[in-house]
């Protein structure tokens, strides 16, 4: 047995995290979750059998471990507010650690990691063209078979058109990675230019959640008080306030 399956399976639950609607609901928790298991207990079989593999670690585990151990020491002694809350946000957080777990224990060279930034580049290009054509066919249904129960803004696989836009703004560093350290081929880094810069278009379009109505709101927000205001104390506060956030 090679890492290939185990890196198959990675990008499998990607694909399905995304194309599940961020993997939000019960059942879509559940599967990436379950998926995320099996794949740990493949890796183990692995690393049992064969002798001449070697764990690699990473400093990242450090801090993602020991948030762990804190969720976990806070359920354990009953300190959490909400137990039941706390042991589900536990489980989710395990899924996400054994996934990078398995990530920087399969992905080990330099033609792996290039791979898996195309094909989160592919992902991220097929995502935005769905996104984009189901927004100008919207029929009010996501995939234009699912009722939405509870509103909502939609985009592309997402409920809310933020979480589209936090997805691409994930996906454009690796993209402009390996243009900036000429990661690939000349004659392949056009193509890279073209699923980069499409995934920012088209996560930037619309100002899904890129600052931009916030900065209005701020900017807003100051006006309105010292427009309004003839007490300077009370001018200076609010300025104090939200002047941060415009400067953001």
């Amino acid at each position: 047995m090679t890492m290939s399956p185990i890196r198959a399976g990675i990008c499998i639950l990607v694909a399905f995290a995304v194309l599940a609607h961020g993997a939000v609901e019960p059942w879509s928790e559940a599967v990436l979750e379950i998926g995320a298991a099996v794949l740990l207990l493949a890796w183990s079989w692995k690393a049992w059998t064969d002798s001449e593999l070697k764990l690699v670690w990473n400093p990242l585990f450090w801090p993602l471990l020991g948030f762990w151990l804190v969720a976990a020491l806070q359920l354990t002694i009953g300190i959490t507010a909400v137990p039941f809350l706390t042991r589900i946000e536990l489980l989710k957080y395990s899924a996400l650690i054994a996934l990078f777990f398995l990530c920087v224990q399969s992905y080990r060279t330099r033609a792996h990691w290039r791979n898996f930034v195309w094909f989160l580049l592919s992902l991220g290009f097929a995502v935005s063209l769905f996104a984009i054509l189901q927004h100008f066919t919207f029929n009010g249904k996501l995939y234009w078979v699912r009722q939405l129960q509870y509103g909502g803004i939609p985009f592309g696989p997402y409920v809310n058109r933020n979480h589209f836009a936090g997805l691409m703004e994930l996906l454009i560093p690796p993209g402009l990675a390996m243009q900036i350290l000429s990661a690939e081929r000349r004659d392949q880094l056009p193509l890279v230019t073209l699923f980069t810069v499409f995934c920012g278009g088209s996560g930037l379009s619309r100002n899904f959640d890129c600052g931009a109505p916030k900065r209005k709101e701020s900017v807003g927000r100051c006006r309105a008080d010292f427009n309004s205001s003839r007490n300077f104390g009370f001018v200076a506060g609010n300025w104090r306030r939200t002047g941060p956030v415009c400067l953001l």
